[in-house]
């Protein structure tokens, strides 16, 4: 038994007791007996809560975990099909050690490079090849932007960063893992990907039927629908100064990786919650059709317990009530949530400050996830939030980086614009997975 199974055992085993406790004690209490009743009750209620949190965290890292060795798997695949590039072990790790990100862009702005750059564009563009696509400028393949490394500098060096301690030098797709709300709360993200990919996903459920003694099943085969994925380009550009381009060390790099990293983040998460499906972009779990639905009202309103709990119930009722679940919503509903009672005169709130589970679920907290929709005669002040399977949610991610250094655009300033291009997809896998509230008032 895994842990996560452990764990449920656990929750069902307290979800028993808190029956029986309801049933013996709690069916004829008295002034006396009621409040130690209710300390009793809600000590074990908290304890549920406190192992949904648990499960939640252990299905993630055991997703985590199959995605690891998948992707590694993968990527293994993929070099050994090539004859080359990836895989060659020891050399590789080699590459990765003495590859700088700011040496790159000093040496992609002369439109030359050298050694360990020459030989990573060379792999970018085998990588694009696969996928059908162009590296436009110079190339950054995927087997540096999606591996840490601990990279030594050197004390009496000062282009490697004049101190001895091992760095952690983060790349941009550990970038993207990291700060990613998506990804905390169980979105599958997908890398090395080689040309459009195709998901079967039964269409319905395999069905049954009581017969007689001698009587021949009517055979029901489930059918299958294919959901696609395939790469949609995704640019973005940060402005550098040229004095810190020349510096070249390792602090540097992880300065540059987190504000590339961080301006891919945007659009890439703001896309995979609300993207449109239209003018290039991916069709984002806001827009896919077929997800659970919630409505606060006419013109939207306040958000209440009963809409919170719907969610779960929307789901539920197409049996996908199974993965990552959880919340995600803005700081505004989560601000609301917070002040808004269960019931009048309760104090009891919706979201309860002392943890950061909504009705035994997490909650993730992301401003990409929209508070500028409109219902009725509330126009661009509704908020969505959002509750589902995440495991559903695949982003998967072409190749490397179509890395273009211009160095004129800001040439005034003394800045250098490095524009980055990367290959991403998003889909929903199962929509019945998601249920969406989309007109949440919080003004």
């Amino acid at each position: 038994m895994n842990k996560s199974a452990e764990i449920r055992s656990q929750i069902d085993a307290k979800i028993a007791s808190l029956t029986t406790l309801n049933d013996t004690e709690g069916k004829s209490l008295t002034d006396e007996t009621r409040d130690a009743f209710q300390t009793k009750f809600d000590g074990v209620q908290k304890e549920i809560t406190n192992l949904k949190a648990d499960e939640k965290r252990e299905i993630s890292m055991e997703a985590i975990r199959i995605e690891g060795a998948s992707a590694e798997k993968r990527k293994l695949d993929l070099a050994n099909a090539a004859g080359g590039g990836l895989g060659k072990g020891k050399e590789d790790e080699e590459v990765k050690r003495t590859f700088s990100i700011s040496n790159f862009i000093q040496e992609a702005g002369k439109r030359t490079l050298t050694g360990v750059n020459k030989e990573m564009h060379e792999e970018a563009v085998k990588e694009a090849r696969k996928s059908g696509k162009i590296v436009e400028g110079f190339g950054i393949p995927s087997m540096i932007i999606g591996k840490s490394e601990k990279r030594t500098m050197n004390a009496t060096t000062d282009t490697a960063g004049g101190y001895t301690v091992p760095t952690e030098v983060m790349t941009i797709v550990d970038y993207l893992y990291n700060k990613s709300v998506l990804r905390a709360n169980g979105a599958d993200f997908m890398t090395g990907l080689s040309g459009d990919i195709s998901f079967p996903v039964r269409d319905n459920a395999i069905q049954s039927g009581w017969l007689a003694e001698n009587a021949t099943s009517a055979e029901k085969s489930p059918t299958f629908a294919q959901k696609a994925m395939s790469p949609k380009r995704l640019g973005s550009f940060i402005d550098l100064s040229r004095q810190l381009i020349a510096q070249s060390n390792a602090s540097i790099d992880s300065y540059i990786t987190r504000e590339l990293g961080q301006s891919l983040l945007v659009d890439l998460e703001a896309a995979a919650i609300y993207g449109t499906g239209s003018s290039n972009q991916p069709t984002g779990i806001l827009n896919t059709t077929g997800i659970g639905s919630v409505a606060m009202g006419t013109n939207g309103g306040a958000i209440d317990w009963a809409s919170v709990v719907k969610l779960v119930t929307e789901v539920a009722i197409d049996n996908a009530d199974m993965g990552a679940l959880n919340y995600i919503t803005n700081a505004q509903v989560r601000g609301a949530m917070q002040t808004i009672e269960k019931a009048t005169n309760t104090a009891q709130f919706i979201l309860n400050d002392a943890n950061s589970t909504l009705n035994g679920y997490g909650l993730g907290v992301s401003q990409h996830v929209p508070s500028n929709l409109t219902k009725g005669t509330s126009s661009g002040v509704c908020s969505a939030l959002i509750y589902g399977n995440f495991n559903d949610l695949k982003i998967g991610q072409w190749g490397g980086l179509d890395i273009l250094v211009d160095e004129y655009t800001q040439a005034t300033a003394g800045t250098v614009r490095v524009v980055a291009n990367g290959y991403f997809d998003v889909l929903a896998l199962r929509p019945q997975s998601f249920a969406a509230i989309k007109d949440i008032t919080t003004v």
